[in-house]
């Protein structure tokens, strides 16, 4: 099952086109229209994953988490073992009104393959953990960092799943899965290292259920099954697109310009806890009984531009995303070492900023790290902040 694009013929409309949703079985070759109509540009952009959500939004009217959902779910219909292609336009048509209406009833569909990827990969696990699991006639060795990682990955597909509304079976692991994945973590905002790191060890993974014979699919030996960091490096942004301004009343906690120039600011009370309440219960809004912002209290808004070196620390975190690599992760080590010691009475509130910028300077740098690169990083840097002060 795939879905195709079909440009309109209509005058004035040549660069838009149709989606339509296409199986083919021995019994049936099924070609359905979806009802979502858009420009070329953007469903090519969409299905090489070169997207982004405002230009969505903009061609076919809704957001792209919906418009994903959707095609993931009529997919999921179709390859369902009782489809009816008879029923094709019905099933799309009730899928369409269920998501864009947040009726989002689980459909319980029959995985490709014989066993579930989440369930290989706890057998895996456990293989590795106990040393059955061996590698040109010698056990494998793994540390507890890349079995933590495995674990994560292990979660990561899970909710996955659920976002999908399927199982995946290791038969399903295949380029489409892949880009799909990869769509998946790019819009919770994982950068791009981390997408980077997970697909490896997808593809490490898919790979053992191959050589186990559990699997013919072997699209694990593509040359993109891994992204490429250009591939999941457009969607961030980098230093020269984000601008911090010094803000005294504390009033606007964040603010957002957009292509055309408009500016979407977040407002409060000159309180921490509203941005946190929101962070932890995102995407929903949890009732706060914290006092109501009075605009009659604040007359004026005023904004200033940052002293580097007055504010060293946010000098030093644009040197590290500039930098990239594992020195973010340096710089969030060294933080968190020195704000801990400062509390505790242990250093001095200007000493922060000298031991941090010496531990940026002393911590071995990584360019493309790994997931037990980030662990070995983080208890690296600790070690040698604390070592400035004790």
């Amino acid at each position: 099952m795939d879905f195709i694009f079909i440009k309109s013929s209509k005058a004035g409309k040549e660069d838009f086109g149709s989606v339509y949703a296409r199986v083919r079985t021995g019994k049936a070759n099924v070609k359905t229209v979806t009802g979502f109509t858009i420009r070329q540009l953007e469903w090519e952009k969409y299905r090489s994953l070169q997207y982004t959500s405002s230009a969505l939004m903009s061609s076919i009217g809704i957001k792209y988490g919906q418009f994903a959902q959707v095609l993931a779910r009529i997919k999921a219909a179709f390859e369902a073992d009782d489809f009816d292609p008879k029923k094709a336009k019905s099933v799309i048509e009730s899928v369409k009104h269920d998501v864009l209406n947040g009726m989002m009833q689980v459909v319980e569909v029959k995985p490709k393959g014989k066993m579930l990827f989440e369930d290989f990969l706890t057998t895996y696990i456990e293989d590795l953990e106990t040393g059955r699991r061996t590698k040109k006639g010698r056990t494998v060795k793994v540390t507890p960092a890349y079995i933590k990682g495995l674990r994560i990955i292990q979660t990561q597909i899970r909710n996955y799943q659920k976002e999908i509304h399927r199982k995946i079976g290791l038969d399903d692991m295949t380029m489409e899965t892949r880009n799909s994945l990869v769509g998946y973590w790019k819009g919770r905002g994982l950068m791009p290292n981390a997408i980077n790191s997970y697909m490896t060890s997808v593809r490490t993974v898919a790979k053992a259920a191959y050589e186990d014979k559990l699997t013919k699919c072997d699209d694990f030996r593509h040359s993109d099954f891994v992204p490429k960091k250009e591939e999941v490096d457009n969607i961030y942004l980098t230093p020269e697109q984000i601008q911090v301004v010094v803000h005294p009343q504390s009033v606007i906690h964040s603010m957002v310009q957009f292509e055309d120039g408009a500016v979407i600011a977040q407002l409060g009370i000159p309180d921490m806890k509203l941005p946190i309440s929101y962070a932890f219960s995102y995407p929903k809004r949890l009732h706060c009984k914290a006092p109501r912002l009075d605009f009659t209290r604040y007359a004026t808004l005023t904004f200033e531009e940052p002293d580097m070196e007055r504010f060293r620390n946010l000098a030093f975190a644009f040197d590290a995303v500039r930098k990239g690599g594992n020195m973010p992760c340096i710089l969030n080590a060294a933080n968190e070492v020195v704000v801990a010691a400062f509390l505790r009475d242990e250093i001095g509130f200007l000493q922060m900023s000298d031991v941090i910028e010496k531990t940026m300077a002393k911590a071995t740098f990584i360019p493309v790290p790994s997931y037990e690169d980030y662990v070995a990083t983080d208890a690296e840097a600790r070690k040698i902040a604390e070592q400035f002060f004790n």
